[in-house]
């Protein structure tokens, strides 16, 4: 699956990354805790209401798609990218995951 996002940054302060890791209002901070552990923080209470969401434009065939998923990892969450397109149905791809799903 090819898959293009379509959103850009209003200006380059609020693109953080290794060399600039926190947004000047820090409500975004890119954490780096050793040589595989990276940690992205965002305080949603300081997002503007405004702030529009990131569109994937890259669905063909797919009748489904896992976009990313947010899990438990220690004490704190972690939310993963994922971008994996399924041609069968919702009900199918939570059934892999032990969903019980009436039909």
């Amino acid at each position: 699956m090819a898959a293009t996002w379509r959103q850009q940054v209003p200006g380059d302060d609020d693109f953080a990354f290794y060399g600039v890791p926190e947004h000047p209002d820090g409500t975004v901070r890119l954490a780096v805790d050793g040589p595989t552990e990276q940690t992205v923080a965002v305080d949603l209470e300081r997002l503007p209401m405004e702030t529009p969401q990131a569109t994937l434009d890259a669905a063909t065939t797919e009748r489904t798609m896992i976009l990313a998923e947010l899990y438990r990892r220690g004490e704190g969450r972690r939310l993963r990218a994922v971008g994996q397109g399924y041609d069968h149905g919702l009900a199918d791809l939570a059934r892999g995951y032990g969903v019980d799903v009436a039909e």
